[in-house]
């Protein structure tokens, strides 16, 4: 993390900043601007476009979201033309059942929107705030805190930046846990025998199984183990997509060596090749951001991969997430209809359903809760995941990097993003939008065929293997010494 050019905020006795609290304050304070266009750094909010389109061409369109049934509810201000808006809205209503339901509502999303970009940074600075929200459902600004005295100074930057205090709403909040998880494993080298479950070994990769590393550092016989997201073609390489908290070094290229399902002699899948770094996430902010939790490692010549393919366990899935644990479904692939094929790419809606296929928990499934939370990461307090997504399907530790998709009855999926981690009081799983991850690592091939072609054994897509030297530490050639430890 680099705190070079720290900046300052006004902040009420008794709240703290978060990050870089030990570097010496080299000016004068500077207190919130009062104006209510956004105190940082342009940002990115992919998965708002479409909700923002509407909003300018429908007047007084204060965001919409899907209810318990699947109709489309409409927030609409007392300037809004109801007919006007639900004639626009006619083709995202067909996502649900295709029924329009009016809601009268305060604010329009423009504003939730301003006054969020506003609102955000300086908020996120306050080690008491764990996530804001543009909250569709409540049509307000959501605000989670920690602790009840973070209520304060909330108001109190909101009045510093003209932001009215009843477009808040503020309710306890929840840093988000990253879900990888470190086991007992030493480095196998026993030929690998074809598995049928996720966390077994399969000699042809594809989403959901289990992807285990090791960490520089690590007690010996340990690995730390994720889930594949799924495959794609980047660049013209071969590469599976995980979580970029999945490898040595989190928001870095540190050629993290990959294996599948643990380190062990052919059970190598290869290097990591692309991990963008954080950046400020802007004016007057001591934190780092990044959009999505996700990385992608190259895949060596020698192994097969499945592009657009996802495992499929046994089903029908768990749905929801249990008060009272975990709700687990089966990790045993289904030998009848092994796999789920992936059709296309897709944005989740607040309110529809979203399955995931991780390597712990297997098939789970849930509704979409939240489209664009701005939150902070347990462990790593200084950096925010701009722009996430929160569900209610279950997950557990080893499920991160699990590709989270839109389920249809003929076997198809469309993925809408990668699964990272859940809120500290666990009611929530947090997954990146594949709109932020395409965002960040380019533009991904992720279905079948994607280019034509095939290398390596597999599917590839036309895609090639790095060449030599694109890699340290053993490269795409070979596993040197740093995979047998």
């Amino acid at each position: 993390m680099r705190c070079t050019g720290l900046r300052f905020l006004v902040i009420p006795a008794g709240l703290s900043l978060i990050g870089c609290q030990d570097q010496p304050a080299t000016g004068p304070a500077r207190s919130v601007p009062s104006a209510t266009a956004s105190t940082g750094a342009a940002v990115s909010r992919l998965d708002e476009a479409e909700m923002a389109a509407f909003a300018r061409a429908v007047p007084g369109l204060g965001g919409y979201y899907f209810g318990p049934e699947g109709e489309l509810v409409v927030n609409l201000t007392p300037a809004a033309d109801p007919s006007a808006a639900q004639g626009a809205l006619a083709a995202v209503a067909r996502r649900g059942n295709g029924r329009v339901q009016a809601r009268p509502a305060s604010y329009t999303f423009l504003e939730l929107q301003a006054w969020r970009d506003a609102l955000v940074d300086p908020l996120l600075a306050l080690a008491e705030v764990a996530s804001v929200d543009l909250d569709e459902e409540h049509n307000r600004v959501t605000v989670g805190v920690t602790t009840d005295a973070a209520r304060g100074a909330v108001h109190a930057l909101a009045a510093q930046l003209g932001v009215p205090v009843p477009a808040l709403r503020i309710v306890p909040g929840s840093y988000v846990v990253p879900q990888d998880t470190t086991v007992y494993g030493p480095y196998l080298y026993t030929t690998p025998v074809e598995g049928n479950t996720l966390n077994g070994y399969r000699s042809v990769l594809e989403g959901g199984l289990q992807l285990g590393f090791r960490r520089e550092g690590m007690e010996p016989n340990t690995f730390t183990f994720c889930t594949l997201g799924f495959n794609a073609v980047l660049n013209g390489y071969r590469v599976v997509i995980t979580n970029t908290h999945c490898s040595d070094k989190t928001w870095d290229r540190d050629n993290t060596a990959y294996f599948q399902p643990q380190p062990g002699d052919g059970r190598h899948v290869g290097f990591e090749y692309k991990d963008p770094n954080g950046s400020s996430c802007g004016f007057l902010s001591p934190n780092v951001c990044r959009s999505a939790d996700a990385s992608a490692a190259y895949v060596e010549s020698t192994v097969s991969t499945r592009i657009g393919y996802i495992a499929r366990p046994l089903g029908p899935p768990p749905f929801g997430r249990s008060p009272y644990g975990t709700l687990y479904g089966s990790t045993v692939i289904d030998a009848a209809a092994p796999n789920f094929q992936i059709v296309g790419k897709h944005t989740a809606d607040e309110g529809l359903v979203v399955d995931k296929v991780g390597a712990v928990t297997g098939w789970t499934s849930g509704k979409v809760t939240s489209t664009c939370v701005d939150v902070k990461v347990r462990y790593r307090s200084w950096s925010v995941m701009r722009c996430q997504k929160y569900a209610t399907y279950s997950s557990t530790g080893g499920d991160s990097g699990a590709p989270v998709f839109e389920y249809y009855p003929d076997g198809t999926v469309r993925l809408v993003g990668i699964h990272w981690g859940e809120t500290d009081d666990r009611s929530r799983a947090v997954f990146s939008s594949i709109a932020n991850v395409e965002n960040e690592l380019g533009s991904l091939f992720v279905t079948a065929g994607s280019g034509g072609g095939s290398t390596g054994g597999g599917d590839g897509g036309g895609a090639t293997t790095p060449p030599p030297g694109d890699g340290t530490g053993g490269g795409p050639g070979g596993c040197a010494g740093e995979c047998v430890t």
